[in-house]
């Protein structure tokens, strides 16, 4: 299940799992895309892909893959999060 809520920077999406405990953070690169999608396009989901071992950083401890279809007039990864750094 995602779900948009309050991050600790920006608004952001939380993923939570069959009994609604939350797993994690949606990146902030992909928040935009989500929160517009979501709302059109509710059969978005996210699924937990790989779980790294307890080494790993707490923010990459799950890999999670998305699922589903954008609405046709919402153009994924087009947020300035996603410009070029440096021109051509």
């Amino acid at each position: 299940m995602v779900g948009v809520n309050q991050s600790a920077t920006a608004l952001g999406v939380c993923l939570l799992d069959n009994k609604e405990n939350m797993v994690g953070w949606a990146p902030d690169t992909l928040a935009d895309d989500l929160i517009q999608c979501i709302p059109k396009a509710p059969e978005i989901k996210a699924t937990v892909v790989k779980v790294n071992d307890m080494h790993a950083p707490v923010n990459q401890s799950v890999l999670v893959e998305y699922s589903g279809q954008a609405p046709e007039n919402h153009h994924l990864m087009s947020s300035p999060d996603f410009s070029p750094l440096v021109g051509d």
